[in-house]
């Protein structure tokens, strides 16, 4: 049975269908990578606005909150004039005021930290162009691409899901008679699905090229 594709021939075509591949998988990957842009941009965007919430409360608060009384008038000598200032600032440099011990700034860390947490849960996001930040723009353009891409990187997944299978299997019987050797030693059903599996691919690379001048 002679073989009707050159060594050469046969590799290139192997290796041009495991670079469809890698794209393949790569596009995989770009919906999950849209997803964790929007939950970045909106935790930076929530994140933001509950500052504001927070700025607005003063630090005497936290004796409201807690079961003991803190040297606030210590904490507000050193800078530290609202809740939003202890939410950005560390336990270390909360406990490095005067008259406020480690084991104080824990407890009032603690205390910021289940406000800041209420003020997320209660708060929501509201996009309008009358407001426009930083923030909220890359947020619009985010879930914008994302839902744009949506339903091609679906279709993409779909067409990997179902031919990566098929595409590794015909690799594998080309290369196992892909050789002057190779080919001369082999069973006439090697060599048939071999050959099979050539025509396979090499419809299936037409198909995508067509594809992608369409």
């Amino acid at each position: 049975m002679a073989r009707p594709f050159g060594v050469n021939d046969a590799k290139s075509l192997n290796d041009e269908h495991r670079q469809l591949l890698s794209k393949l998988e790569a596009e995989q990957t770009a919906l999950q990578t849209y997803r964790e842009t929007i939950k970045k941009y909106s935790d930076q965007l929530v994140t933001k606005r509950v500052l504001e919430i927070l700025q607005d409360i003063p630090i005497e608060e936290i004796n409201n909150r807690g079961k003991r009384s803190f040297r606030v008038k210590a904490l507000r000598d050193n800078g530290y004039r609202t809740i939003a200032d202890i939410a950005s600032a560390s336990v270390h440099s909360i406990s490095s005021v005067y008259g406020v011990s480690e084991d104080a700034a824990y407890s009032i860390k603690r205390i910021v930290n289940e406000m800041t947490a209420q003020a997320r849960q209660g708060f929501k996001i509201h996009l309008s162009t009358d407001n426009k930040t930083k923030e909220s723009s890359k947020l619009i353009l985010s879930i914008y691409l994302f839902k744009l891409l949506q339903p091609l990187i679906k279709s993409v997944q779909q067409l990997s899901d179902t031919n990566r299978s098929k595409i590794l299997s015909a690799i594998s019987d080309i290369e196992a008679v892909n050789g002057r050797l190779k080919w001369l030693f082999s069973s006439k059903d090697k060599k048939h699905k071999a050959m099979e599996s050539y025509c396979l691919l090499t419809d299936n690379i037409y198909a995508v090229q067509s594809f992608d001048c369409r």
